[in-house]
């Protein structure tokens, strides 16, 4: 898997480590898009508009990070809102799950006291983190990286085989170019 990023995050060095002589340049995870985060941004993105000071300490704020079909649900406890700081642990792991958002790495409020919405709770789709580099956060000593890179490799291989991955709009002599065939060596007429 390649990734097309100018950030690095804290498991892309998975790529050169896992097997870089089996490594499958066809599954490329676009990341362009992201958004460099640190302690003080996930602090201020789970308090909102509770800033400078209003937040009740003892109050406890949730999101969930989710990497393909893996989510990870993650608490912050002794909220400072001042300083934005906080402390963040890992609550539960579900694995194989189903994967609820479009890209393939996210980060989204997560509200447990709704479990009568949900098996889980209740997700604000409206102030979700597409494609998040978590690398100066405290996330990484919760998660394994390993992990993170295979569940992003699980995903984006299980895409390529989706209908949906193909190029909408290209014609059937692209799409033939596109997984392989070459117009003039090709046995297919076109």
């Amino acid at each position: 898997m390649r990734i097309i990023c100018k950030h690095k995050d804290w498991y892309d060095y998975f790529g050169h480590v896992i097997n870089p002589e089996n490594s499958r340049d066809d599954i490329v995870y676009d990341r362009r898009d992201c958004r460099k985060l640190s302690n003080s941004d996930l602090v201020e993105y789970l308090v909102g508009s509770q800033r400078y000071g209003r937040i009740n300490p003892r109050e406890k704020k949730s999101f969930a990070l989710e990497v393909g079909y893996t989510q990870y649900f993650i608490t912050l406890s002794d909220i400072d809102g001042v300083a934005m700081t906080g402390k963040f642990s890992l609550d539960k792991v579900l694995k194989n799950s189903s994967h609820m958002f479009k890209e393939p790495m996210s980060i989204c409020v997560y509200r447990p006291d709704y479990r009568h919405l949900s098996k889980v709770g209740w997700f604000d789709r409206e102030r979700l983190i597409a494609n998040p580099i978590l690398a100066d956060t405290d996330l990484v000593r919760l998660i394994d990286p390993r992990e993170i890179w295979i569940e992003l490799d699980q995903y984006l291989s299980s895409l390529k085989n989706d209908a949906s991955w193909e190029s909408a709009g290209l014609t059937d002599r692209d799409k033939a170019l596109n997984h392989g065939f070459s117009h003039p060596e090709s046995f297919r007429k076109m």
